[in-house]
């Protein structure tokens, strides 16, 4: 059967918690190993309709981002783990989901990391974030939203971290979540990695997650905060892109792309975001600038990063020290 880790980062988690759990638990013949993050503002979390469940639960020393949170968990994981499923809070699992994502490891061994098809909460039509991350792949087909012949995985070059399931070896070779990022884009700069590791990302077409977008940034507070991360980690990820030519990249976005977005914000056009999102954006990237443009700072501080953690270390090395 193997062994299979879920992570679930709760944060203001109390409406979602409950179905996320039962959902999941319900949903596959596996026999899963639920970590679940406290990660601040969750009042109803250890009540029976949660803790029922079997469940590990382990509190953050301060609220996280997500990169944060999960990598927080991760260091929990046990050393024969055979994956681990990066699940969000607000997500209802569909019968049997998880166990067709697994089989598309078995379709092709070169497979690293796989995601369902995300529908929207109700599940009567797509989650349009999806929607949007499919459109932007190389090999995308309308057929992949209107029904496939057949249930082999497409291979797509990033996936969302809303229910991404990863080959644990892989994950430690690769390295967990970018900090840098906080939240948002950070599944698709570990998706570079994958990739850059030799694995192929997949999307299992017969399997479905229910997920409600933005459960965490429904406050004007939230929203706020959010359209400043995407700005600052779109330009990150798309940085990191170009690799060789990030001197390039990094010119582009501040010299065209940033003026634009603060021009559009000023006129107030439909899908412009708000001007403080856009100079706190724009003042977070000056502040790293040097990792910007040079992929030797970039990679020392990563590096920096991994030994501070302990990500080399063994896992129960790992845990003590995190507990210590």
């Amino acid at each position: 059967m193997g062994r299979h880790v879920i992570i679930i980062v709760a944060y203001k988690g109390d409406e979602w918690l409950p179905n996320c759990i039962q959902s999941l638990t319900e949903s596959t013949r596996q026999k899963l190993e639920i970590i679940l993050v406290d990660n601040a503002f969750n009042d109803r979390l250890y009540e029976g309709s949660v803790l029922h469940h079997d469940l590990k639960v382990i509190k953050t020393p301060k609220p996280m981002g997500f990169a944060e949170a999960n990598n927080f968990a991760l260091k929990y994981v046990p050393n024969d783990t055979d994956t681990v499923c990066f699940l969000n809070q607000d997500t209802i699992s569909t019968q049997g989901w998880f166990d067709r994502c697994l089989e598309a490891f078995e379709t092709d061994t070169h497979i690293g990391a796989v995601s369902p098809m995300l529908r929207s909460y109700d599940g009567k039509g797509w989650d349009m974030t999806f929607v949007d991350i499919l459109q932007q792949q190389p090999n995308f087909s309308e057929n992949w939203l209107t029904g496939k012949k057949d249930s082999s995985p497409e291979v797509v070059d990033e996936l969302p971290a809303t229910a991404m399931i990863v080959k644990w070896p892989l994950l430690l070779e690769s390295g967990p979540f970018d900090p840098l990022f906080g939240s948002y884009y950070e599944d698709f700069d570990l998706c570079l990695r994958l990739r850059k590791c030799g694995a192929k990302l997949g999307i299992c077409p017969d399997a479905f997650v229910q997920h409600f977008s933005g459960s965490v940034s429904q406050s004007k507070e939230a929203q706020l905060r959010r359209a400043r991360w995407v700005l600052r980690n779109r330009v990150i990820y798309r940085v990191r892109q170009g690799s060789h030519l990030r001197m390039k990249a990094f010119l582009k976005h501040f010299v065209f792309v940033f003026p634009r977005h603060l021009m559009r914000s000023c006129i107030g056009t439909k899908s412009s975001k708000p001007v403080s999102a856009v100079l706190k954006a724009f003042m977070d990237l000056l502040q790293i600038v040097p990792r910007l443009i040079s992929e030797r700072i970039d990679q020392q501080k990563w590096k920096s990063f991994l030994n501070e953690s302990g990500w080399n270390q063994e896992p129960s090395e790992r845990v003590h020290s995190r507990s210590s």
